[in-house]
Formats: C-alpha cells, sequence, structure tokens
C-alpha cells in the first residue's frame, strides 16, 4: 500500500508502475556490496514486453524530471507522525474537555 501512495505521489500510473514491476526481475543486494538477479519463474518475455519497460522507464524519467522531483521520504514519515501524534492529542484534550464539563 506504500508503495502505491509513493508512486501515485510522484504522478506516476500506478497500472503501468504495476506492469512494470510484475516484468522486471527482483535485485537484491549481498553483504558483500553486490547484487543478486531473482528472475520470475515461469515468466516468458518477448519484444512487446521488453519495448513496454523500456518506454515506462523513459517516461517516468521524464515525468520526474519535468517536476523537478525531490521526495524526502524520511522527512514525510516524520511529518506526518507528527501530525497524527497532534491530532490524537487533540482528540484527547477535547475527550477530556468534555468529561470535565459533565
Amino acid at each position: 500500500m506504500q508503495r502505491a501512495i509513493r508512486v501515485l505521489a510522484v504522478g506516476l500510473d500506478y497500472r503501468r508502475y504495476a506492469r512494470f514491476s510484475m516484468l522486471v526481475p527482483y535485485v537484491s543486494r549481498t553483504l558483500d556490496g553486490g547484487r543478486r538477479v531473482h528472475p520470475h519463474e515461469g515468466l516468458v518475455l518477448g519484444e512487446a514486453e521488453y519495448q513496454f519497460c523500456r518506454q515506462y522507464v523513459i517516461d517516468a524519467a521524464l515525468k520526474l524530471a519535468e517536476d523537478d522531483f525531490t521526495l524526502d521520504l524520511r522527512r514525510l514519515r516524520r511529518a506526518a507522525q507528527a501530525e497524527q501524534w497532534v491530532s490524537s492529542r487533540a482528540w484527547e484534550g477535547n475527550s477530556l474537555a468534555a468529561a470535565d464539563n459533565r
């Protein structure tokens, strides 16, 4: 869910992103700093899938460059947590005030 929100937040088409992510292999990092590619078992890719992925990467790069995009996820997460904390405190304060008025 968080990934979908991030994709949508930067203005990318989620359906195209989902298709792209289903087609490309998963890449993990090893402890020594290397990378391992994990292809999807049984997935046979042809020219159409290659062209789709190629075009998606180009379109996504152009979209992100167009918006001069910088996304600081840690800062956004901290801001959302702080806002949630403040709103929960305000709600608790309203509950306590209502109890005092009884």
